[in-house]
This record gives structure tokens, C-alpha cells and sequence, in this order.
């Protein structure tokens, strides 16, 4: 009886689940080299995206790339040929670690923040 009243929820396409296990990222001194490094990565064909850090990572920029760790070989290869070496290359290996979306927004009615990385901008609504 108790599922007599639950609606039906659309089919959503489902979201792209990796797991920790098989991503890693790249972290770099400077947002300059976290967009030539995803430049020259993408247009390789490798599959990457940029993220903010994780809280636990304390050096580079406030960006990093996450990427398939099994080609890590791979694509530190792609990015010495170019020039771009990271600081470091750290397995994405507990749930700490994980890199966070770059864009949050938040309502407040008349209001809306919205934060890019480290940056908050509040924006007041128009009628």
C-alpha cells in the first residue's frame, strides 16, 4: 500500500560513475599551466577535466586536472613533450581526495551567490 502513492520518476540518463580508484590528478604552480596542460591534453583525445583542489592538497594553483590514472604514464609523457611538468600527480584514493566542482550557487531569494573556485560573487535578483 505504502507504494501506491510513490510517483514515478522519470528515467534520467545516468551519470557517469568513476571510481576513486581509477582517477587521479594533476596539480600544477599556476593556472597558466592548468590551461596549456588541458589544452594540450584534449586536444590528444584524453579524457580530463579541470577541478578545484581537494581540501588536503596545500601547494600549486586553485585548479587541478583530473584524469584516467591508468594512462598516467601516458599523459605525463604527452605534457613533457610540451614542457608542462605538475608539482605532483596524486591517485584519487579516498573520498578526501576528490577533486570539487568549480561552480556552487546558492538562492537567497533576492539574492544569489554564486562562487567560481575560491572567488564568491553576490548578485542581486531584478523583478
Amino acid at each position: 500500500m505504502f507504494g501506491l502513492f510513490r510517483k514515478e520518476k522519470p528515467d534520467r540518463p545516468k551519470k557517469d560513475r568513476r571510481t576513486s580508484v581509477d582517477r587521479g590528478i594533476l596539480v600544477f604552480e599556476n593556472t597558466s599551466d592548468v590551461i596549456q596542460a588541458e589544452n594540450v591534453l584534449k586536444k590528444s583525445g584524453w579524457s580530463v577535466r579541470v577541478m578545484g583542489p581537494p581540501p588536503e592538497i596545500q601547494s600549486g594553483c586553485d585548479l587541478v586536472i583530473e584524469f584516467p590514472l591508468i594512462e598516467e604514464l601516458n599523459i605525463l609523457r604527452e605534457l613533457d613533450n610540451v614542457n608542462i611538468a605538475p608539482l605532483s600527480v596524486v591517485p584519487v584514493t579516498a573520498p578526501l581526495l576528490t577533486p570539487v566542482d568549480l561552480f556552487h550557487t546558492k538562492d537567497f531569494g533576492d539574492y544569489l551567490m554564486v562562487r567560481a573556485a575560491n572567488m564568491k560573487i553576490t548578485v542581486e535578483k531584478k523583478a
